[in-house]
């Protein structure tokens, strides 16, 4: 099961919105970005950032606001 990553944190958007935010991965890989939609959890992507292949070959970042 996935678990908040050490990196977690809220983020200020340019317009003053706090923002959620968690990265877990190598970030000298590509990035990948995940927002889930309005009927949807964040919980969708937990076995994406579960994965040690996910892990290994990118850095996810998941948002939410």
């Amino acid at each position: 099961m996935y678990s908040t990553p050490e990196n977690a944190r809220f983020v200020t958007s340019s317009d003053g919105s706090k923002i959620y935010a968690d990265a877990t991965g190598n970030p000298e890989k590509p990035s990948i970005v995940f927002i889930h939609g309005l009927s949807l959890s964040g919980v969708i992507f937990n076995d994406i950032f579960a994965s040690e292949n996910y892990k290994r070959n990118f850095y996810l970042v998941s948002i939410f606001y």
